[in-house]
């Protein structure tokens, strides 16, 4: 199946959790109120999906006019 792309894509808690996990990526998985206000409080969050399963991501602050700050940028590890 091709991967999607979607541009500020609503996550669920647990699409975020799965992903963070998944990639290796340090993040407070354990704390669904802070992961909800992660995803709020991104200026632009890109995620790749292969059919339903989410498979990257990367979150960042912007000024959509000169510059933008990569905060996360994750990608599942084959296991």
């Amino acid at each position: 199946m091709a991967i999607r792309y979607r541009v500020n894509a609503r996550l669920a808690t647990a699409q975020l959790k799965e992903i963070y996990d998944s990639s290796g990526l340090r993040r407070p998985v354990g704390d669904p109120p802070r992961l909800r206000r992660m995803r709020d409080g991104a200026a632009l969050t890109i995620t790749a999906l292969d059919g339903r399963r989410i498979v990257g991501i990367a979150r960042a602050l912007s000024d959509f006019a000169c510059r933008a700050y990569l905060s996360d940028l994750g990608v599942r590890c084959a296991r």
